[in-house]
This record gives C-alpha cells, sequence and structure tokens, in this order.
C-alpha cells in the first residue's frame, strides 16, 4: 500500500510537467502516465478506488465518445485495471437503464461487492455490482412529488453490508440550480 501511495505522490509531483512536455517525451508518457482510457471526445472520470483484496483499481464516469461508449449520448462506465495497469473488465450501463453518469463508487464494507451512485433517466440510481461489474441491484430513487428537478449526484455513496445492508447516499434536488 505504500508502494501505492508513493506511486500516486510520484505522479501528481510530475503533473507539474506542462502537457506538450509530457507529450514530446516517451519516457515521460511510459513512465507519467502509464493508463489511457478514453475516446475522441469527452470523458470524466468522477470516482476511484483501490480493491486491496483484488488487488484491482475501480474508475467510474461518463463519457460522450461514439469510439469509447455505445453512442455520441452521455454514457456513465466503470472499468477496473489491476496495479501494472492492465486491463481488467469495463462496462457502460446504458441499455434499457441509460445511465447517463456515474458520479460515485466505492467498496462495500465485505468487500464483496461494488456500490456505484449516478443518474438514469434524470433520477438518481445506486447500482451494486459483483467484483466483475455486473448489476447484480439496481435502485431508482422517485421524488415524492412529481415536480421537475435537476438532480446532481457528487459521488456520496457507502453500502454496509455487514450484518443487515445499508446504503448511504446523497444527492442535490432544485427546481433552480
Amino acid at each position: 500500500m505504500k508502494n501505492l501511495i508513493r506511486a500516486v505522490i510520484a505522479i501528481l509531483g510530475l503533473a507539474k510537467l506542462s502537457v506538450v512536455e509530457a507529450l514530446q517525451s516517451d519516457s515521460c508518457l511510459k513512465n507519467a502516465f502509464p493508463i489511457f482510457s478514453g475516446g475522441s471526445r469527452a470523458e470524466t472520470a468522477k470516482c476511484m478506488f483501490l480493491d486491496e483484496r483484488t488487488e484491482q483499481i475501480i474508475v467510474g464516469g461518463s463519457t460522450l465518445s461514439n469510439d469509447y461508449g455505445p453512442s455520441l449520448s452521455q454514457v456513465g462506465f466503470i472499468y477496473s485495471v489491476d496495479l501494472s495497469g492492465n486491463w481488467k473488465w469495463g462496462n457502460f450501463y446504458f441499455n434499457s437503464s441509460a445511465v447517463t453518469d456515474i458520479s460515485g463508487c466505492s467498496l462495500s464494507t465485505d468487500t464483496n461487492q461494488i456500490v456505484a451512485m449516478g443518474i438514469s433517466l434524470g433520477k438518481p440510481i445506486i447500482m451494486m455490482l459483483d467484483l466483475n461489474g455486473k448489476v447484480e441491484n439496481f435502485i431508482s430513487v422517485e421524488a415524492y412529488e412529481e415536480e421537475s428537478r435537476t438532480i446532481k449526484t457528487y459521488g456520496a455513496v457507502h453500502l454496509d453490508n455487514k450484518s443487515q445492508p445499508n446504503i448511504y447516499f446523497s444527492y442535490l434536488a432544485a427546481e433552480k440550480m
């Protein structure tokens, strides 16, 4: 774990280099930016965590690239790489649920599930995934009032399932932002 923390600090220290300097040096690219993930438009990683047991780094976010995601519409994704940067798995959650964003992700307290928070059809959602990204449970949070509101999620999600499952999450709902 200490080596991983040192690696993150080293990468953050290298961030002082300009993008132009980084792109002109093959060794800088290899050493400073070992993982590339994305397409030709815009990808935003909004959550990331380390699963120490399986030695995987899990990343979630959204994409607008049809050469990375399934369409030009915004699509939520989660992927996993090992500690050497090798691709393990990756999923888009678009089909019938139309997940447009993954803003939060974490490991459950029993370390057997990934819990993700995002937006689907304009509503906050919680997904419980197995450790390979397959959806096991999908919860859509419905508003008490049927008013049209702007929903924002900011990544606060936690699944405590050691004794009885409890999900803790937060989101912002407002008529005007």
